[in-house]
């Protein structure tokens, strides 16, 4: 992720994307039960507030892509099930997704948007005409293909009048890829990463187009991502 000035999402609507795989988690999560995620930039962060809270938790996030040790659960749609998260709060911190989130706390109203929830994302984008920015997470402050390609596809659903240079490339990738999501996945930079550490289920999961239909928001106030009820 490119550094994001503190005012360039002043009074914006800001969508951040990370498809693999901080957003589909969350996304996953929540439409599992949980009761919010709550998120972190730092494995001692998250760890200082878990003593500080109340009810029933679960500790979730990666570093190289791989579990944090001693946490419950990683970085892995699969894992968020109801069986493991339903009612929780879930205290999650990942090495490029959830700083992103952080990042955009300027922004008017930022949401969670991968994939697995791009339609309902995209309905709520033409809710009053906003001026709309997508943050791309990236992978280890470096370009990522999927990011670009879950943008260029909400774009698409979203009919843009105005673009920008970056927003054109999106939706000429997403006009190139096409139906081909899942493989487009796995060969990319950080699809391949994870198939070599034996994660491709995870990259699959994160290519479920429109599996859930939920509304995530991000609270900066808060530093939460929680469902928007119907």
């Amino acid at each position: 992720m490119q550094d994001v000035p503190e005012d360039a999402l002043e009074g914006r609507r800001c969508v951040v994307v990370d498809v693999l795989r901080a957003t589909s988690t969350i996304c996953r999560a929540l439409a599992a039960g949980a009761k919010e995620v709550r998120i972190f930039g730092e494995v001692e962060h998250l760890l200082l507030d878990a003593r500080e809270c109340a009810g029933p938790l679960v500790l979730g996030g990666e570093r190289d892509s791989r579990r944090v040790p001693g946490f419950g659960l990683g970085n892995d749609p699969r894992e968020y099930v109801p069986e493991s998260v339903a009612g929780a709060s879930v205290l999650f911190t990942t090495t490029n997704g959830t700083r992103a989130l952080l990042a955009a706390g300027g922004a008017r109203e930022t949401m969670v948007c991968s994939l697995l929830n791009l339609s309902a994302v995209a309905r709520a984008c033409t809710e009053d005409g906003a001026d709309l920015s997508v943050v791309c997470a990236g992978s280890d402050g470096q370009y990522s293909a999927e990011d670009a390609l879950c943008a260029g596809m909400l774009l698409e659903r979203l009919e843009v009048a105005r673009a920008s240079d970056g927003a054109r490339l999106a939706l000429a990738l997403a006009a190139r890829v096409g139906e081909d999501i899942r493989p487009f996945l796995l060969s990319t930079d950080h699809g391949r990463e994870l198939v070599r550490k034996d994660l491709k289920g995870s990259v699959e999961a994160c290519a479920l187009v429109d599996s859930v239909g939920l509304l995530v928001r991000y609270l900066p106030g808060e530093k939460r991502a929680v469902k928007v009820e119907d």
